[in-house]
């Protein structure tokens, strides 16, 4: 099944949404890049914060994880935090220096304008940089300064889209779970009936039909895979500082690239 799935999964068929009974359909299936391709949100994403995280006043030094959801976000928010840092960051988890753009409780709830809640503000105050994770297509991406930074995860489609089921299946389907089988997930996937849309529209987004346009085309876009990652992680890191203007030297790097090793990871969780 699995297989078939991703053989087709560039198919313009399977940008097309189809209704299906194991997803909770929200107010945020409303949002929309384009009338064929649904970008459903998480239910705690109101129309509201869909708006502040378009129009958000950038800085000349932040910096946005992006990607397709499991496509290694988390592993580049840690590398980030830590490159940003120098590997001294006073906050204690990962999520306090990189919060998820794309919920209601990063955003001030006391106003309508783009403005971050204030533990948001005091966490990013401790590190003297503003660094976001985001799973926004492109166009729904703030983009109203020159020097602001982007980096655009990928990952293999059979791995994404079977990372992200069990993901989706440990939540409560009114949270934006999923409540099916394996099977029903590979079914549904390509239709961009989960949360954060289909897998193809997502990257078309991003890297355009050619893979080097749209947000690949921008040079403040670093486009990165998790293979590569794994294939040699510290020529990756080294595209990271380099695209962040972070200035770590090269022996820095040596010295950090242990860190963002799966096994270092699992036993600093």
């Amino acid at each position: 099944m699995l297989t078939t799935f991703v053989s087709s999964v560039t198919d313009s068929q399977h940008l097309l949404v189809k209704s299906s009974p194991r997803w909770c359909h929200t107010r945020a299936t409303r949002i929309m890049t384009s009338p064929e391709e649904p970008f459903p949100l998480l239910p705690i994403c109101s129309g509201s914060t869909v708006a502040k995280m378009k129009n958000l006043p950038l800085r000349p030094s932040d910096v946005f994880v992006t990607s397709y959801p499991k496509s290694g976000t988390t592993w580049m928010q840690h590398i980030v935090h830590t490159l940003a840092t120098d590997g001294n960051s006073p906050l204690p988890h990962v999520s306090d220096a990189c919060p998820f753009y794309d919920v209601d409780r990063t955003w001030s709830r006391d106003t309508e304008e783009p403005v971050l809640a204030a533990e948001v503000v005091a966490k990013h105050d401790q590190i003297s940089r503003r660094i976001f994770n985001t799973h926004l297509r492109w166009e729904m991406m703030p983009k109203d300064h020159p020097e602001a930074r982007y980096i655009y995860m990928t990952r293999r489609p059979q791995d994404a889209c079977v990372s992200f089921y069990h993901h989706l299946s440990h939540q409560n389907v009114e949270d934006g779970g999923f409540a099916g089988s394996l099977d029903d997930f590979v079914r549904d996937w390509p239709g961009g009936t989960a949360i954060y849309g289909s897998w193809s529209a997502h990257l078309k987004s991003w890297l355009g039909v050619d893979g080097a346009s749209n947000g690949a085309a921008d040079p403040r876009v670093l486009v990165l895979s998790y293979e590569e990652l794994r294939a040699d992680l510290r020529v990756g890191i080294g595209k990271v500082n380099t695209h962040c203007r972070f200035g770590l030297s090269d022996a820095r790097l040596d010295d950090l690239c242990e860190r963002f090793t799966f096994a270092s990871m699992r036993a600093n969780e």
